[in-house]
């Protein structure tokens, strides 16, 4: 259609724009250092490893937050990885009811990833005794009951047994989060993660659709299923000794054991997921901003793999993290890493961001890589329900892409692109009037949208921002995502959240605007979970 088309030339014009290239440390084989880790030790607290010195003291906010310690291996077995772990979870009741059960979501049994993936878990113990659990939702619920109810502010420590196959050269949906293709294994959502108690449902054991298909079964529309509170992880993987580990937060160890294989030790700051790819074809090369070490992994065995692309993605990380930290607020944590990757697009998870291997030498790599490093602020520090209210970090992460082609931008090249903006705006609006697209407000679940998802979780969720700058001014909007960032850091929000931001910043009332965009939203699905680390550092 005529207005994608627009969408599409943001992009081919700004890439038009010529902006300095900054300049690549030297490349690297895989590798970890522990004593470098270990002597950046802070005050004894080996999460505060995790995260910049002026935000290390965040950890002292989840003296209660929910805890995850995670013993793994990975086998391959009959063209499979097998993942066998042992995971103790700390959960902290935050709500004012006793509660007679945890929750656990099983994400690789979602729909999209049936043909991929399968997680079972095998046991689960209190203090060494068994409890009993139950499967619900297409085995995507673990509902486990507890001896005696849990108190409000009191915790409770479970250990489950787990195994988690990935089946090899089966592309599964939901972007490729899991996988095991092109000899590259991707390991997001891999293990039984603790379910969100919000203030008014309860459990959320919602259901999490299957993709929109075409005829022959071809994804015509696909999302994230995840829904997860800010955590700790502490995770020990042991592989073959062929493989090499990539994992969000920061290595702290890694041991090379006599019967093959190789344990590495990682850790996290406060983060809502954690991930890991493994594979024998990485090499990484690095560069820091602001105190934040960039990784970034490509694929050493193909032709030209330090390439011009490679020295892109890292510009496009660091020029990313420069524009988002000044218009959004800092990303606190000490890594960052960007992984060449068989997912379908891109994919964003906390400190760690997968991009599709074949757009890698291509000019999609651009929106790509921005896009995903917006949602380090927009789902991974502020986050939300991607099944429920996917536009609230999906239209963000896509306005984030102009902030940041506005912040590169000449005068000249800003006045085109807000020429363009606004009138892909008015075709979207003609293309609903007339009715070649429905008539939809963004406050609704993934399955709402049906195959015009993207459209409007995305492109008219940017929209929704773009007119705000029209009716509010652009320095009242960026103003208020950094105050909805600094207020809701580590959190998760809901749809009020930002129009409460966006009217403290203007100084101006957004039912209407609210009412034609977003629609109703009677229900205030707030986690029951305790507000912390909301200011900035000092």
């Amino acid at each position: 259609m005529k207005f994608l088309r627009r969408f599409v030339t943001f992009w081919a014009l700004f890439a038009l724009t010529a902006i300095a290239v900054i300049s690549l440390d030297s490349h690297r084989s895989l590798s970890t250092d522990p004593s470098q880790v270990q002597s950046a030790q802070i005050n004894g607290s080996p999460q505060k490893l995790a995260l910049l010195p002026d935000y290390s003291r965040d950890i002292d906010c989840f003296a209660t937050a929910n805890h995850y310690q995670i013993e793994a291996k990975l086998r391959l077995e009959q063209g499979n990885a097998v993942i066998q772990g042992l995971q103790n979870v700390r959960y902290t009741n935050h709500s004012p009811n006793p509660l007679q059960e945890v929750v656990f979501r099983l994400y690789p049994n979602i729909p999209s990833l049936q043909k991929t993936a399968q997680l079972q878990v095998t046991a689960t113990r209190l203090a060494g005794k068994p409890l009993t659990s139950t499967l619900s939702s297409n085995n995507t619920v673990l509902t486990v009951q507890l001896p005696t109810p849990l108190p409000p502010s009191q915790s409770v420590e479970l250990d489950l047994e787990f195994v988690t196959q990935i089946r090899q050269n089966q592309r599964g949906a939901s972007f490729g989060r899991m996988g095991y293709i092109d000899d590259v294994i991707t390991a997001g959502s891999w293990y039984p993660a603790l379910s969100v108690y919000e203030a008014q449902r309860g459990w959320w054991v919602t259901s999490i659709p299957a993709p929109i298909t075409d005829a022959t079964g071809n994804v015509e529309s696909d999302s994230d299923p995840t829904y997860t509170e800010t955590s700790l992880f502490e995770v020990k993987l042991t592989v073959p000794r062929s493989l090499a580990v990539i994992s969000n937060g920061v290595q702290v160890n890694r041991q090379t054991n006599t019967d093959g294989t190789v344990t590495y030790h990682s850790i996290t700051g406060p983060m809502r997921e954690q991930v890991w790819v493994a594979s024998s074809r990485y090499e990484k090369t690095q560069a820091e901003v602001d105190g934040v070490k960039l990784n970034i992994w490509y694929y050493r065995d193909r032709a030209n793999a330090n390439s011009r692309s490679t020295r892109n993605a890292l510009e496009l990380t660091q020029k990313s993290l420069v524009a988002f930290n000044q218009q959004f607020g800092a990303y606190p944590y000490r890594e960052l890493q960007v992984v060449q990757n068989p997912v379908s697009t891109g994919l964003e998870f906390p400190g760690l961001v997968l991009i599709n291997s074949n757009a890698w030498n291509k000019t999609a790599i651009q929106r790509l890589v921005v896009h995903e490093v917006a949602h380090q602020w927009f789902y991974g520090l502020v986050g939300n329900n991607q099944v429920e209210h996917p536009w609230l970090d999906e239209g963000l992460a896509t306005y984030a892409e102009r902030v940041y082609q506005l912040f590169y931008a000449d005068a000249k090249t800003a006045e085109k692109l807000n020429r363009y903006a606004q009138q892909s705006i008015k075709e979207f609006d003609q293309a609903i009037a007339t009715g070649n697209l429905p008539d939809l407000r963004l406050n609704l679940p993934v399955a709402d949208f049906k195959e015009f998802y993207g459209l409007f979780a995305y492109k008219r969720g940017s929209d929704f921002y773009i007119q705000l700058e029209q009716q509010l001014g652009q320095a009242a909007v960026y103003q208020a995502l950094r105050q909805y960032v600094q207020q809701h850091r580590y959190e998760i929000a809901t749809i009020r959240d930002p129009k409460a931001a966006l009217e403290q910043a203007s100084g101006k009332k957004l039912d209407e605007v609210y009412a034609k965009w977003i629609g109703s939203y009677q229900k205030d699905d707030k986690p029951a979970t305790a507000r912390v680390c909301q200011s900035a550092p000092s």
